[in-house]
């Protein structure tokens, strides 16, 4: 019947914890926590993005200024004759480029974008920023298309051509023309940055100049491709996100995250306008990014950085929750060009690495305002993210790059960190497992007071709660490590799951199965061809070791070194000792998917926990034991029998030193209080 009854509650428990696990990853994606410093403003979604191309000519509804222009226009090429329409900006030389950008000229937009100083999960040379396949037109940073006084010319397809270019800088132009007579020219051009800083290298500038080249002034809107999502980086929920930067008061800025796997995108959504929060504030940059790369757009009209342009997203395959891809778009408000005159739109893109080294940089250039990008540098869990402090997040990553500098692997440092955070809470850790023992053996006293206020429910309350009183340092300094451990471990949690540094980093200089500490450690993978699981839709990508040694130790902690209570137990009660037994078994479910650099530290911690459990109890054991047998005593000054001559009463050597004589003193008056509990429990 026992084993019944536990087989029953093991299931009902394994039931509530899928349940919760579902409620969480839905919880994220429908709420995603936004990145330190955000609130979690949502975007209304009613308002749909521009559409992508109209038929050449024909009236669309919009803002119309100056003489009226025939339906005819189109665009036509640039006469003259010029060199290849494919450019290459930068270099495949580190150390003369950050990167390498790719131009094409279908809307004379950016075909692939190569950061030299990474690596793909292949080895290749790390490549974003690409045409999404089987979606034409869908070039990042390419024009879509301008409206000109109302009448919309597609140029996505127009006939581009390269009209200059250098080792950094390359400028596309084409022709608005009205019938055979031009009356707009478009001058595209990207120019590479080329700082003195190598870490400011990922940023690229692309400006659109429109010059009225006719007689007449013209209102032109303009449109644009924003960024292309980043290759996935991790099986995680939640790796890819559209991310949007709100301007605040006082230069700050304000994050609100959307996942690409969330309802925002799924079939039948409305595409998002991300122009504005729930606080009217307006964006001041938006992209999208993985865990580890950004592709950002900050968009400048004229001199204003922002308050002048829309921007929306939606999905093009809606259907497909796990590789959606996402679509975004910069409208730029009409602008008016004077006869002769010209007007400009600016789009600054930060294309690089979510690295603390390079968004910390020294020049504090992608701190500041407008951009301050090192927000979204840690990953926060939605549910646990208003207790992750960013001071102690900053601490424990600059502790881990010091453990780094000296044993030059990423794994070793994770472990040596946890010694120190060990070493650290050991006094609390060892005063909670003395309480932990003292209260143990206060269940004999409960039974005891029990069976005396039998039948004096009133009596019997106000004794538990008399002896209870006495009972509460203790139960406090037995939380009091886990209560203190908590932030720690939220806190590396957010850093280790999100650290730059991890990616693609072995443990042990790469002489174990551990080769990215970013991923699940996959003993054995089947990332190729996924085991599909028979509950919630679920795919088994890998063998992953570490979360299946996490509940060993678990379960080992839990059998050998949990307090037990000296009395017989009640069914009830061996019904819930091996419930909570059996709750180690949830930790390769809870864990499975984490980065092995964060299991790696819980792994590293439970054990040293484990260790330093037997070691501590069986020290107050042994000391208990001596005690018993009149083997210990602990002097006082100016004893009793010192003082009547008693040569019985021998002092110990006094230990030297300040410190030591400070830690005596405060032994013996520990000491002093419990023999006076001891007498107060007598009488």
């Amino acid at each position: 019947m026992d084993t019944r009854r536990t087989v029953t509650m093991m299931a009902v428990c394994t039931g509530i914890f899928a349940l919760w696990f579902v409620f969480v990853s839905y919880y994220n994606k429908k709420y995603p926590q936004p990145p330190p410093g955000s609130t979690q403003d949502q975007i209304s979604s009613s308002t749909t993005p521009s559409t992508n191309s109209t038929t050449q000519g024909t009236p669309t509804t919009g803002p119309s200024s100056g003489p009226s222009i025939s339906p005819g226009l189109r665009a036509i090429e640039i006469p003259g004759t010029f060199g290849a329409s494919t450019v290459v900006l930068g270099s495949p030389d580190k150390s003369v480029a950050a990167m390498q950008v790719f131009l094409t000229p279908r809307g004379a937009g950016i075909e692939k974008v190569v950061l030299n100083e990474f690596k793909a999960d292949d080895g290749k040379p790390y490549t974003f920023e690409q045409a999404y396949n089987n979606h034409p037109n869908s070039e990042p940073l390419a024009t879509r298309n301008v409206a000109v006084n109302g009448i919309n010319i597609d140029l996505s397809d127009a006939p581009w051509k390269l009209v200059q270019s250098d080792v950094r800088t390359a400028s596309y132009g084409v022709l608005i023309a009205d019938g055979d007579k031009p009356i707009a020219k478009i001058t595209k051009t990207y120019a590479l940055s080329q700082p003195k800083d190598p870490n400011l290298g990922y940023e690229l500038t692309v400006r659109q100049i429109i010059d009225a080249v006719g007689d007449r002034e013209l209102n032109v809107k303009q449109s644009f491709n924003g960024p292309t999502e980043p290759p996935r980086e991790i099986q995680r929920g939640g790796d890819l996100v559209v991310l949007v930067g709100f301007s605040l008061p006082k230069q700050k800025i304000d994050v609100v995250q959307h996942a690409t796997d969330s309802g925002d995108f799924k079939a039948g959504a409305a595409a998002l306008d991300l122009t504005q929060n729930g606080d009217q504030r307006h964006a001041m940059w938006a992209g999208q990014v993985s865990t580890y790369f950004n592709a950002l757009i900050l968009p400048k009209v004229g001199d204003d950085l922002a308050k002048n342009y829309s921007v929306h997203a939606q999905a093009l395959n809606p259907d497909d929750s796990e590789n959606r891809q996402v679509q975004m778009t910069f409208d730029i408000d009409p602008l008016t060009v004077k006869a002769g005159g010209q007007s400009s739109v600016e789009l600054t893109a930060y294309l690089g690495p979510k690295s603390r080294g390079v968004l910390t940089s020294t020049t504090n250039y992608y701190q500041a305002f407008p951009r301050m990008y090192d927000i979204v540098l840690v990953t926060r869990s939605s549910l646990c993210g208003f207790c992750t402090w960013d001071w102690l997040i900053d601490v424990l990553l600059k502790i881990l790059q010091f453990f780094h500098w000296i044993v030059k692997d990423w794994g070793l440092a994770i472990i040596c960190l946890v010694l120190l955070v060990r070493t650290i809470l050991h006094p609390l850790t060892k005063n909670g497992q003395i309480h932990m023992m003292k209260m143990q053996k206060m269940a004999p006293e409960m039974e005891k007071l029990k069976k005396k206020y039998a039948d004096d429910k009133e009596g019997l309350n106000k004794a538990m709660m008399e002896y209870q009183k006495e009972a509460l340092p203790a139960q406090l300094f037995g939380c009091a490590p886990m209560f203190l451990q908590t932030p720690i471990w939220i806190a590396l949690w957010s850093a280790l799951q999100s650290t730059f540094e991890l990616r693609q980093a072995p443990f042990l200089y790469g002489f174990t199965w551990i080769k990215d500490l970013a991923k699940p450690d996959a003993l054995i993978d089947f990332s190729h061809h996924p085991i599909p699981l028979f509950f919630f839709g679920w795919h088994l990508y890998s063998l992953n070791l570490l979360p299946i040694l996490m509940a060993v130790a678990t379960y080992i902690n839990q059998k050998y070194f949990m307090p037990k209570p000296t009395t017989a137990m009640t069914p009830e009660q061996e019904q819930t000792q091996k419930m909570t037994q059996g709750m180690s078994m949830f930790f390769p479910l809870m864990f499975y998917s984490f980065p092995s650099g964060l299991n790696l530290y819980y792994l590293t911690s439970m054990t040293i926990g484990v260790i330093e459990s037997k070691i501590v109890r069986d020290h107050i054991k042994a000391r208990e034991e001596a005690e018993k047998a009149g083997k210990v005593f602990v002097p006082i000054a100016a004893t009793r029998g010192k003082r009547m001559g008693n040569d019985s009463f021998r002092e110990q050597p006094q230990p030297k030193g300040f410190f030591a004589h400070m830690m005596e003193r405060l032994q013996n008056w520990v000491e002093e209080i419990r023999k006076d509990q001891n007498k107060g429990r007598r009488n």
